[in-house]
């Protein structure tokens, strides 16, 4: 294990049990295709690339928050995880448990709200996105 994936870890312990496919516990899932993600960007160059070189890494949809803090740990300068309200406890936690060089920060973000409530300052939009839904080629080769 390598320097940086040793500087992050993730909690998927939830304060209080939730049913079963109920929004926390979704939240609470680190799911194949955030393994898939984080993998694809260690193994590309040039995805790694642009997570490093973006002045922001914005995780739509965070839950646990996986791919934004493996971005923190792979050297990102600056990472917003973001997620509806139910999930925001457990990814305040796991931000806090970041030991990344970047600043992490957690925004509630829900789909059905007005994203007007975000800030109009610098920090969006971001500088690109990874083609996560480009994965499936990925494993195709």
């Amino acid at each position: 294990m390598s320097d940086a994936e040793e500087q992050w870890s993730l909690s998927t312990t939830l304060t209080s049990p939730a049913p079963l496919f109920s929004d926390e516990w979704l939240a609470s899932e680190v799911w194949p295709a955030a393994g898939a993600l984080i993998s694809a960007i260690k193994r590309r160059d040039d995805w790694l690339s642009r997570v490093r070189a973006a002045r922001l890494v914005v995780e739509l949809g965070s839950g646990t928050g996986a791919c934004g803090l493996a971005a923190a740990a792979l050297g990102a300068s600056r990472v917003m995880l973001t997620d509806q309200s139910s999930a925001i406890p457990l990814l305040l936690q796991n931000a806090r448990q970041s030991r990344g060089a970047c600043a992490v920060e957690v925004r509630t973000l829900e789909w059905r709200s007005d994203w007007s409530s975000l800030p109009a300052d610098d920090s969006l939009p971001a500088d690109g996105s990874l083609p996560a839904d480009d994965l499936g080629s990925q494993f195709a080769r």
